[in-house]
């Protein structure tokens, strides 16, 4: 695969991050995920790109919030898609309390 032959530095991993994150496959979130992981322990920063896939594919709402949290201690300027990932989040989690039965 091109990703392994590449100088793996802030930019490439954020691209493969955003990429994996279109294609909601278990797979691939498997894999942006581990690439996340492999990016902090290189004390690298994720771009704003990577933080709004990785807060579209989680599965949970702290999931999503950790992503956000570690985006702004990392000093990353979130834009518009990372709130709108946020409000379907919420969203989703709160629309089936008020699902009644007729």
């Amino acid at each position: 695969m091109l990703f392994e032959e590449l100088e793996k530095n802030e930019e490439i991993y954020s691209l493969m991050i955003a990429g994996l994150c279109k294609y909601r496959s278990s797979e691939c979130v498997a894999r942006a995920t581990q690439l996340y992981k492999e990016m902090c322990k290189k004390n690298q920063t994720p771009t704003v790109e990577a933080y709004c896939g990785l807060v579209a594919i989680s599965r949970t709402w702290p999931e999503a919030l950790f992503y956000v949290k570690d985006c702004a201690q990392k000093h990353v300027k979130p834009n518009i898609r990372i709130f709108n990932c946020l409000i379907e989040k919420s969203t989703s989690m709160v629309s089936p309390l008020f699902q009644y039965s007729s």
